[in-house]
């Protein structure tokens, strides 16, 4: 069986390891090489953890199709090409989700 690429939708807590404020939230784009969606996930939560995030909330997940070239132009293609070569890579954004949402 070959590796696919997978793509896990989360909400994740920011640690001091971060460059976010300790404690907020923040949706986390994984996207994870794997044979199967639980390998993929499962390498996918220890680089989220590595990186300084914690409470790794997965919301959606889904097979994110190959080749990333086919993405849009922008950081999702360049994440999913950076996947591709390196087995992981997430996208963190900016702004926190608000508390209670």
């Amino acid at each position: 069986m070959t590796a696919r690429l997978w793509a896990f939708y989360t909400e994740a807590v920011a640690t001091d390891k971060t460059a976010y404020r300790p404690g907020a939230r923040h949706v986390v784009i994984i996207l994870a090489m794997g044979e199967d969606i639980a390998t993929a996930r499962a390498l996918g939560l220890q680089r989220c953890e590595a990186n300084g995030w914690m409470a790794i909330d997965i919301k959606r997940q889904k097979e994110a199709g190959n080749p990333a070239s086919d993405f849009p132009e922008g950081p999702l293609r360049q994440a999913g090409l950076d996947a591709l070569e390196n087995g992981v890579a997430l996208i963190s954004y900016k702004d926190e989700i608000p508390p209670h949402s």
